[in-house]
């Protein structure tokens, strides 16, 4: 969702969201508007203070970091996570490292429990006003009136596969466990995704309430397609290496610019396919630590990314989705395509708060294990 030399991303989902839905009569304000706190600190100490993010690659673009350092005399430093459970373990044993980081919307209560994260101060973020309507009514990032947590990103996760190398699969989970593709399939090396996509491919009907029959259900499932697993990665360029070495012709897409980047630098076909039961879709979120040290930039920087500009590039670029409305700064085509967005995820899963991530993950750790 993500590393510094920039990637190009070919992106098909789009979630529920009405781009022409933006909140009426908000305007937008730019990070200096909005942040005079920071700026002033800023300014104070010729010498740039560092935001630290803990983010997934490409939540850094230059294209919008580089302003946004110049405006506030500041430098951005990034540690990258390949996995949804990495993110939480890093900030769980090195909080105090990180001023920004990005839980998705299934896992955010997890970091929140934790007390791993701070209220936001809303009145630092202006630009909330403008998200769309869908995003304003969320609940999940909130717990009563306080808020820890803006949507910055989403995207989805279906089936990616080497036309080159098979046939065209059947559009179902169930191709990831279909032994006539032994030793040649990619798994995400995340709980809760692997989990949902046991639960999906099982026919369970909620996959995030699992009761305990249904959870013995999926580990055996996962216990069944571990002998058949090449590989359990993290990461986009994990990713790309093992398709694009054909270690793996068949498997789960961790990012959507996946497809188009290995059929640019690879001598092979690749394709998406987008399972009957639905493909995964997760919402990407920047929190600030509970020990983060510059929590002002922090703020600075939640309030810039939910300019059009960024969000723009966001659509335009990366294929991502947006949270404000696109329609006049993303390129015309990428506009068209998150214009209208209820039909695309109605055919999507949207991820959500599992019954027990400690369970999940513990489950998932043995499996790995091949226990």
């Amino acid at each position: 969702m993500r590393n510094r030399h920039v990637r190009l991303f070919v992106w098909a989902i789009a979630l529920l969201g009405l781009v022409s839905a933006a909140c009426a009569g908000g305007e937008e304000t730019t990070a200096t508007d909005a942040q005079t706190t920071a700026t002033t600190s800023a300014e104070a100490d010729s010498s740039p203070r560092e935001l630290r993010l803990l983010a997934w690659e490409g939540y850094d673009d230059p294209d919008w970091v580089e302003p946004f350092e110049s405006q506030f005399n500041v430098e951005v430093s990034t540690t990258y996570v390949g996995s949804v459970d990495e993110m939480f373990a890093k900030l769980q044993t090195q909080g105090s490292n990180f001023d920004l980081v990005f839980p998705d919307s299934a896992t955010l209560s997890r970091y929140i429990d934790a007390g791993l994260l701070q209220e936001l101060d809303t009145s630092q973020i202006p630009n909330m006003e403008n998200m769309l309507q869908f995003w304003q009514e969320q609940t999940y990032y909130r717990v009563g009136d306080d808020v820890y947590a803006i949507p910055f990103t989403g995207g989805d996760t279906p089936i990616i596969y080497n036309t080159s190398a098979i046939d065209t699969p059947e559009a179902t989970w169930a191709a990831l466990w279909d032994p006539q593709y032994a030793g040649q399939i990619a798994m995400l090396d995340d709980s809760n995704n692997s989990v949902v996509i046991a639960a999906l491919y099982l026919g369970l009907p909620d996959p995030f309430n699992l009761s305990d029959s249904e959870f013995e259900q999926v580990q055996d499932a996962l216990r069944e397609q571990r002998e058949l697993v090449r590989r359990y990665y993290a990461g986009e360029d994990e990713g790309l290496s093992l398709f694009a070495s054909m270690e793996a012709t068949i498997g789960v897409q961790i990012e959507p610019f996946m497809v188009g980047e290995l059929n640019e630098e690879s001598e092979f076909v690749f394709a998406s396919l987008y399972p009957v039961e639905g493909a995964l879709a997760w919402v990407d979120n920047a929190a600030i630590p509970a020990g983060a040290e510059n929590a002002d930039i922090a703020h600075a920087y939640i309030n810039y990314a939910l300019t059009a500009d960024v969000q723009g590039q966001l659509v335009s670029k990366y294929q991502f989705l947006p949270i404000v409305d696109v329609s006049q700064t993303a390129d015309a085509e990428a506009a068209e395509r998150v214009a209208s967005l209820e039909d695309v995820i109605a055919d999507l899963v949207l991820l959500e708060t599992p019954e027990d991530t400690e369970r999940r993950v513990q489950m998932w750790n043995e499996i790995r294990a091949g226990s």
